[in-house]
């Protein structure tokens, strides 16, 4: 029993986080002159994406240690993709934001800036030109 009830609140965890996710998708002018982190929109995103999960687990009269676990999940869900150079900054800016916010645990913000500083290394350094073994020239015969 206590395992279907573990799995229920999960559920109603992952569809609060996944409603937040659409919820951030479909809002329109997200700039708000009066927040200035929403002057950036992957930021602006996530925030809202945290706001709708605050809001929707209220709602459902969850416990403060699960409404505040939603938001923060729905956060770090919404956060870029770590694919190209304008994404990899605004995930560094959505990161340190979620840390002023404490939607990003100091424990977990180290990591995730690692793996942007990683992704951004790997957009600076060349692709070899082949893939596999490198060529070898025939020695020359005797």
């Amino acid at each position: 029993m206590t395992e279907s009830r573990g799995t229920g609140i999960h559920s109603a965890l992952a569809r609060i986080v996944e409603t937040a996710i659409k919820s951030a998708d479909a809002e329109q002018g997200l700039l708000d002159p009066l927040d200035p982190a929403s002057a950036n929109p992957a930021v602006a995103y996530c925030c809202k994406a945290y706001e709708t999960a605050l809001e929707a687990a209220r709602k459902k009269g969850m416990s403060e240690f699960k409404i505040s676990n939603a938001a923060c999940q729905a956060y770090r869900k919404a956060l870029p993709p770590l694919s190209g150079a304008a994404n990899i900054r605004d995930f560094i800016a959505c990161v340190t934001h979620g840390m002023l916010i404490e939607a990003v645990s100091s424990s977990l913000a180290p990591k995730l800036l690692y793996a942007a500083q990683v992704a951004q290394t790997a957009l600076e350094k060349p692709l070899p030109r082949s893939v596999g073994r490198p060529s070898s020239t025939p020695l020359p015969e005797n």
